[in-house]
């Protein structure tokens, strides 16, 4: 399935109650749910406000990361504040007990913990929130972040400024 334009367009003009009468709801965070397109993607759909940041967050972060930190996280195939659809992992968290991964035993890469806090420091992430189990999934036989929108007091206070600076621009 390849997200069309005319599909996004069509997602975002349902109404929540639609999304549970057509996909399959997978669970929900304190400010999204989460909807399984299909096999291959999922949508986040935002609850509210604190959502819509979430969702601006990752997309973001996606999108600005360099190759070397964006290989751990889950890509993200379109977005608006409202929704965010990604690619569909398999949470880790059917398989491994307790609240945090280790990052000595979930990739492959020597160098994961410095680039985890690489990624957390660059983009005022939740370091936290970025190592635990229920932010990582399964794509394709490799671990990556699934969840990688909760920022930092620090992060709070410069994307409020970085949104609004750049709203600001003709």
């Amino acid at each position: 399935m390849k997200i069309s334009q005319e599909l996004f367009t069509e997602l975002y003009n349902l109404k929540e109650k639609d999304f549970y009468k057509r996909f399959e709801f997978l669970g929900e965070g304190i400010s999204r749910k989460v909807f399984a397109l299909n096999e291959e993607y999922v949508l986040k759909l935002a609850k509210g406000g604190e959502g819509y940041y979430q969702n601006k967050i990752e997309q973001f972060v996606y999108s600005y990361s360099p190759f070397k930190l964006k290989k751990y996280l889950c890509s993200i195939a379109c977005y608006q504040p409202q929704l965010l659809i990604m690619k569909r992992a398999a949470p880790l968290s059917n398989n491994i007990q307790g609240k945090y991964v280790n990052l000595k035993n979930i990739r492959k890469e020597v160098e994961l913990f410095n680039d985890i806090s690489e990624l957390a420091d660059r983009f005022y992430l939740f370091y936290e929130d970025l190592i635990c189990v229920s932010s990582w999934g399964t794509l394709n036989g490799e671990n990556v972040l699934m969840d990688y929108g909760c920022t930092s007091y620090n992060g709070d206070f410069f994307y409020e400024m970085y949104f609004l600076v750049n709203s600001l621009k003709p």
